[in-house]
C-alpha cells in the first residue's frame, strides 16, 4: 500500500481546536481538546481523497485511463476504464 505524509494544522479558536490537512482542501475537523481534530482527521482524510477521486472520475467521463503515481520517480499506467453516474 502506498502511503503519503500530510501536514496537520492545528489552532485553538475560543473553547475549540480547528485541525486540518493543509495538502488537501475541505479536510478540517474540530474537537474540544487538542487531541480531537487530530484523531478525527484520518477518517475526514480518507473520505476526502475518495471524494476527489470520484469527482474527478466523473469529470473525465466515461472510459478514462486511471494513471497511479508512485513517488516523483514516475507514473504507472493502468488502462484501467472507469464508469461513473451521471
Amino acid at each position: 500500500m502506498l502511503t503519503s505524509s500530510y501536514n496537520v494544522v492545528i489552532r485553538q479558536e475560543g473553547e475549540w481546536w480547528i485541525g486540518c490537512i493543509e495538502e488537501v482542501a475541505g479536510v478540517n475537523s474540530r474537537g474540544a481538546t487538542r487531541d480531537q481534530p487530530i484523531a478525527n482527521l484520518r477518517g475526514a482524510l480518507a473520505q476526502g481523497i475518495e471524494m476527489n477521486r470520484y469527482d474527478a472520475g466523473k469529470a473525465a467521463g466515461a472510459g478514462y485511463d486511471a494513471l497511479f503515481c508512485f513517488g516523483l520517480a514516475g507514473l504507472e499506467f493502468s488502462n484501467t476504464t472507469k464508469e461513473f453516474d451521471s
